[in-house]
């Protein structure tokens, strides 16, 4: 796919490309006044100064994420085949990593895999409950809710240490003899102050 449009990357630039990420920053990209004129989501091929190439990507010149990468191959032929190869793919990883039944899984930005578990995705701060005790009562910004009404604006509902307990034991029922996959994880960068 020799056709498509190279785009220079900033000299220097190139460093998160090399190892691994699949996007590209607006300002890591020599925007010339021809670029700006493309099309959003144009399939571009992305080079260093020297000619090397990075693969393609799709392509938009007025947003801050300037570039997305599709295949890491620079003369890849982004069409039906291309599209069919990344879907089998990412079911034959489906079969190997869950119970299908209960994902479907897409090929994602950079071959990744993103999974949509139906209309229940991303972020639910509404639903962040903590247990109102003695040692948590004055150290939390409780928020408004059918469970807490109060005056603030924070998303901390709470639950009382009955409902959490109830909560706790009717999870261990449902997952009782059930494959689990734990994962250790932290959050927050910090080694001080992550949890």
């Amino acid at each position: 796919m020799t056709h498509l449009p190279v785009l220079a990357l900033v000299p220097g630039q190139g460093k998160r490309l090399r190892a691994g990420s699949p996007w590209v920053f607006s300002n890591e990209i020599v925007m010339r006044p021809e670029y700006r004129q493309m099309e959003k989501g144009s399939l571009v091929r992305l080079a260093m100064e020297d000619g090397a190439g990075f693969g393609v990507f799709t392509f938009n010149p007025h947003s801050v994420l300037a570039a997305r990468l599709l295949d890491r191959e620079p003369d890849a032929a982004i069409d039906h085949a291309w599209m069919f190869r990344r879907l089998e793919a990412a079911a034959r990883l489906r079969t190997r990593l869950c119970d299908p039944r209960f994902h479907r899984l897409v090929n994602a930005e950079g071959g990744a895999v993103a999974i949509d578990t139906g209309k229940f995705t991303g972020r639910s701060p509404k639903d962040k409950y903590v247990v109102k005790e003695d040692t948590s009562h004055d150290k939390i910004w409780w928020g408004i809710g059918p469970v807490a009404p109060t005056t603030n604006n924070s998303d901390n509902q709470q639950i009382s240490e009955e409902t959490w307990y109830y909560l706790k034991d009717l999870a261990l029922h449902q997952l009782n003899g059930k494959k689990l996959y734990v994962m250790d994880a932290f959050c927050g960068a910090n080694p001080e102050s992550r949890l």
